[in-house]
């Protein structure tokens, strides 16, 4: 459960900002470059909080899913059982360094200045197109 969240907090950040940009884009007065700003800020930072809290847990349940199916060594000694880990499974600990709750807007407004040439290319070729259409 917690690695489907986790994949859902990476979603809604990764889409953020070209979906602000298209709703810009399709209602561009009603849409105000502060709100698209500031709701990118704040989703950034929400979701990075949550990531936050589930990145742990979802890391350990995937590890234990890839461990789950694997072999016991029971040749080490008698009697104990010593689980052979492979090694596709990762590392067992979970150690990220994560920025500080007013750093979290940064991923956010990094990808809606990677968005922004697409947004100008948009914005451009409809501009383009108006004009040889009214030719």
């Amino acid at each position: 459960m917690y690695s489907v969240l986790d994949n859902v907090c990476i979603a809604v950040l990764l889409t953020s900002a070209p979906a602000l940009l298209a709703l810009k884009f399709f209602w561009q007065k009603r849409v105000p470059w502060w709100l698209v700003v500031l709701s990118i800020v704040a989703l950034s930072t929400a979701v990075g909080l949550v990531h936050d809290k589930i990145g742990a847990r979802a890391h350990f349940e995937r590890f234990d899913a890839c461990v789950k199916d694997t072999p016991i060594d029971y040749a080490a000694k008698p009697g104990v059982a010593v689980p052979v880990f492979p090694p596709r499974c990762g590392p067992m600990f979970y150690h990220v360094a994560t920025p500080p709750i007013y750093l979290k807007w940064i991923p956010g407004v990094s990808l809606l200045a990677l968005s922004l040439p697409f947004y100008g290319l948009a914005i451009w070729l409809r501009a383009r197109r108006a004009r040889f259409a009214a030719a």
